[in-house]
């Protein structure tokens, strides 16, 4: 096997000779990692003029070279301004599409994807194709469009005015939010929600649904484990019982 010949090279920063293979002669620079990290791999400073607000700024690596702006605002500034170039550039070409409704082509610009010529075509396509079964919010027939609206204004609207009925009041008591079941404050949870102990699915027209006694001020978690399951059983026949709530849904 034929030995490789080997040159001595001179390292930029301790000035030491180390051997190198000619293939490396033209790229090693340093003889060891420590020594081209303290000579900043042979990069030095350099000024360079912020493309945004003008002002002067220095790199001091090299990967840096490519940096236009001298600080984060103006970086920001500067995707903004490159994102409505793109923005305008892309309004300005035209695409041909095909109408979803009247299969009729129209030309579109290349920034807003849309399957309608026009806003008549899309409302008409959804009253063709939405209706009964193939509308989202269809169950077993009974969400046509006039009874959801009718539910939304009198159960919906009535379910929410009444929960922002007690938060005002326990707000107004008590000064600050806290859960009624682990007293947990304001400060140790991100939200407090208001539950109806007697589920409005179990009772809906029930005339005591909304009464304070069936009300109460719960953090996210405990929310969220009292409609999971059975894992809040206890807490809740401990609710029923304290707050007299067979009495009160029996009459």
């Amino acid at each position: 096997m034929r030995k490789v010949s080997e040159s001595v090279i001179t390292c930029r920063t301790c000035k030491k000779n180390y051997r190198v293979s000619p293939s490396r002669l033209m790229t090693r620079k340093y003889c060891s990692k420590e020594c081209a990290k303290k000579d900043n791999y042979g990069f030095k400073p350099k000024e360079k003029i912020c493309v945004i607000c003008g002002s002067a700024f220095t790199i001091i690596s090299g990967t840096q070279v490519q940096k236009k702006t001298c600080s984060t605002d103006c970086n920001y500034a500067l995707s903004r301004k490159i994102t409505r170039k793109s923005e305008e550039r892309r309004k300005k070409v035209g695409v041909t599409r095909k109408c979803k409704n009247c299969k009729e082509a129209f030309t579109g610009n290349g920034l807003y994807v849309t399957q309608f010529c026009s806003t008549e075509c899309q409302y008409d396509f959804y009253r063709k194709t939405r209706t009964l079964e193939g509308n989202p919010n269809f169950r077993n027939g009974k969400y046509t469009h006039k009874n959801f609206q009718n539910r939304r204004s009198k159960t919906a609207y009535k379910h929410l005015n009444e929960c922002k009925r007690y938060r005002k009041e326990f707000l107004k008591k008590h000064g600050h939010a806290f859960c009624e079941v682990c007293k947990v404050n304001s400060n140790g949870t991100p939200k407090h929600e208001v539950h109806h102990i007697y589920f409005a699915s179990k009772v809906p027209k029930h005339k005591n649904l909304h009464d304070n006694r069936n009300l109460i001020m719960v953090c996210l978690e405990c929310h969220h484990k009292f409609h999971g399951g059975n894992e809040y059983k206890e807490v809740f026949l401990q609710l029923e019982k304290e707050r007299g709530l067979k009495e009160l849904f029996s009459s």
